[in-house]
């Protein structure tokens, strides 16, 4: 739960929302598997406080 102390790490800085959706098919109907992503621009500090953030590393949202 967010209220123990091990939910944050010393090593995280911001836990942002992700949302991710896979479609199967594209406007036509067609097999086109895709994924589809939002991606808050901000985010959760281990204080709770929320961290606003103009900019995220694409490559590192990739890897997850």
């Amino acid at each position: 739960p967010k209220s123990s102390p091990n939910y944050f790490t010393n090593s995280d800085i911001v836990h942002y929302g992700l949302i991710t959706v896979i479609h199967t098919f594209g406007r036509d109907l067609k097999w086109n598997p895709h994924i589809h992503a939002l991606v808050s621009l901000g985010g959760f500090t281990k204080n709770f406080t929320f961290k606003k953030l103009d900019y995220f590393h694409v490559p590192s949202i990739a890897e997850q």
